[in-house]
């Protein structure tokens, strides 16, 4: 069975650019048996009956990066060998179906957890064919990860106690440390929407993760991604939230007895525990929002971004990023090289979605310049991969400005906007 191709659309950056979007530390202890058959990391095991070694390395990559982002947010527990979670991808089409499914029939779901004190003590088996989506890969994992930390503050039933609306937040965290560009977009989106009451995150059947969930509502997922930024917003005087809503739902309170017992003032009159969240989420909302250069900034400043100044035999030269490849071996080049990339990793959030892939090639170009194991031809390689995303988002440039162009001729002349492209 093929690997999923929605997952592994987004292989290439996160295989080769752990740490261009993430401000996360290097993985740690990672290790792989020469069978291929099993990947471990910190907190993961991870085995699959696909065939496909590619598979096993994604999801390895995947969480890796996960697991260090955890350990920014949470307390970590017992944390040696026997507590890893172990992930099995499952192909559907491993072995032959007994019978032909009915017309109709459900989609299974995308993953199933348990969670409990055998070995392994937290179990997650991932649907890995082509109808698994990137949502619901994070999601499984993030999913797994919470079982396993409320396993270890010995909750009952650790996959249940999970909140659907924390799952769902911490999904779209990662997903922002990989891609920070999408936050303006959430942001966009969120405001046009009315806050969901808050009875929607505290009632009791917003409180368990099911072990094998169906696919989040949309709206849901997105404000509960604001609700956890406004509740961390509003604890980070007293005290970090996941440690210590995790060990209270562990055992057995509920959000609301919890955000009772936090936010006094704010829950005891019905009047303010009225317009508490409604006045976070348009502050979360609006506040958060991350600007966005326009396509001729993003352009020019990856052109600036991609020129060089050295001083050869007295003068000063302008060179290409390809002629600096025979020169990798300087300090000069290579201390300039760092500085850009640093640069770019700053500016990446910025950059219009028209030149993010030309952006990102640059800076795995720049990233692999450094490392001594990737030869001259391999280098050459990846910038002719950026050259080529320069190329494609110039002419995705020029269509959009030509879309604009014909726009603006249908408008009131009043109204149109001026969009004269910067040369």
């Amino acid at each position: 069975m093929s690997t999923p191709r929605k997952i592994l659309t987004l292989a290439a950056l996160f295989l080769c650019l752990p740490s261009l979007v993430s401000e996360y530390p290097a993985a740690t202890n990672t290790r792989e048996l020469a069978n291929n058959a099993e990947r471990l990391t910190n907190t993961f095991r991870i085995t699959s009956n696909t065939g496909d070694a590619a598979s096993t390395e994604y999801v390895q990559a995947a969480c890796t990066r996960l697991e260090q982002m955890f350990t920014t947010i949470s307390p970590w527990r017992r944390q040696n060998k026997e507590w890893r979670i172990h992930v099995e991808l499952d192909s559907p089409t491993s072995s032959p179906p007994k019978r032909t499914s009915p017309p109709n029939a459900p989609t299974p779901p995308p993953y199933s957890l348990s969670a409990d004190a055998a070995s392994p003590p937290v179990s997650l088996r991932i649907r890995w064919d082509n109808a698994l989506s990137p949502e619901d890969f994070t999601r499984a994992l993030v999913h797994a990860l919470y079982a396993r930390i409320l396993l270890a503050y010995n909750a009952a039933k650790p996959a249940e106690t999970v909140p659907v609306w924390l799952v769902e937040a911490l999904t779209r965290e990662f997903t922002l440390a990989e891609m920070p560009s999408v936050l303006d977009e959430w942001a966009r989106q969120s405001i046009a929407m009315r806050p969901l009451p808050i009875e929607t995150f505290t009632r009791a059947n917003a409180q368990g993760a099911p072990a094998s969930p169906a696919p989040a509502d949309e709206r849901f997922s997105l404000q509960a991604f604001w609700f956890l930024r406004f509740l961390n917003q509003e604890l980070s005087a007293q005290k970090k939230l996941h440690g210590h809503l995790l060990a209270e739902l562990a055992r057995g309170k509920t959000l609301a007895n919890f955000l009772a017992e936090t936010f006094p003032e704010e829950w005891e009159d019905a009047d303010r525990r009225a317009l508490w969240w409604p006045m976070g989420y348009a502050q979360m909302t609006r506040n958060r929002m991350v600007g966005t250069h326009s396509m001729a900034d993003s352009r020019i400043l990856l052109e600036k971004a991609s020129s060089f100044v050295f001083a050869i035999e007295g003068a000063d030269a302008h060179l290409t990023p390809i002629q600096l490849v025979p020169l990798r071996d300087q300090n000069a080049v290579q201390a300039e090289i760092s500085a850009r990339l640093l640069s770019l990793k700053v500016s990446l959030q910025h950059i219009n979605p028209v030149w993010h892939n030309a952006w990102l090639a640059y800076g795995i170009f720049l990233e692999k310049f450094g490392d001594t194991r990737m030869d001259n031809s391999a280098l050459l390689r990846l910038w002719e991969t950026t050259r080529t995303e320069i190329a494609t988002a110039r002419a995705l440039e020029a269509e959009v400005f030509t879309a604009l162009q014909q726009a603006a001729q249908k408008m009131p002349a009043e109204t149109a906007p001026h969009t004269k492209p910067k040369e």
